[in-house]
């Protein structure tokens, strides 16, 4: 019976021994995973801060581009450029020759802290070749005086380089053309909207034009021959 209780007494310790072991192995499992937990977000912080600096000293950095334009103004320090109707401010770290109206290609740094565009090297360039404005003229010749034509309140000149083509006609020349004739041409216009040049001119004879009248060849019919009355 006493040997019953000491191996009772000794299982119990050992019991009571792997308890506490495991709790003390718990306890330790749970303070390295925390401490595992916090490094990992101190190190994840300190990446975000790492690359939120790089990518903030990457957006300040200066970056290269190029102005082209017209030269509204002219100093020491500062040159307008007008581009598409749009004014850029170009600050200059290079000294310059370049005068109002000059048009300009200017190459440097754009500075986003300063919100700034310093140009290094600037060069006088020709202007561009404003674009070609055509359009199509159409409508019927309103006044003829000379060579002089108008359509649709918009007058031009011929000349020897217009090809004038009059349907109808084989050798078709200004003396041709009659009020409200139909008049078609591409032409040229100026800066002002006012016809420049025309080189090709079709006209489509109106009602007033001989050359759009049918020709027709009137004949007498043939009468048969009778016996004349003889009067005695």
């Amino acid at each position: 019976m006493k040997k019953y209780f000491v191996f009772i007494f000794s299982f119990s310790l050992l019991v009571l021994s792997f308890s506490a072991a495991k709790a003390v192995d718990e306890a330790t499992d749970s303070s390295v995973t925390t401490k595992i937990k916090e490094r990992l977000e101190k190190t994840t912080e300190q990446g975000l801060n790492t690359i939120k600096e790089e990518l903030t000293s990457q957006s300040l950095s200066p970056k290269k581009k190029a102005y082209v334009g017209l030269a509204k103004s002219v100093t020491d320090d500062l040159v307008t450029l007008e581009y598409k109707s749009q004014d850029y401010p170009v600050y200059l770290d290079v000294k310059t020759q370049a005068e109002q109206g000059d048009y300009l290609l200017t190459l440097g740094f754009f500075y986003s802290d300063k919100n700034q565009f310093h140009a290094k090297k600037i060069l006088v360039l020709d202007p561009p070749e404003a674009a070609v404005n055509r359009q199509l003229l159409s409508g019927q010749i309103q006044e003829i005086d000379g060579n002089k034509i108008t359509v649709n309140n918009k007058s031009f000149t011929l000349s020897s380089k217009t090809e004038l083509i009059i349907q109808g006609v084989e050798k078709p020349s200004i003396d041709d053309l009659e009020l409200k004739d139909n008049l078609y041409a591409i032409v040229t216009l100026d800066k002002n909207g006012d016809i420049d040049n025309i080189n090709n001119l079709l006209v489509i004879p109106g009602e007033n034009n001989p050359a759009a009248m049918t020709p027709t060849n009137a004949t007498e019919s043939a009468l048969p021959a009778t016996d004349s009355a003889t009067i005695e």
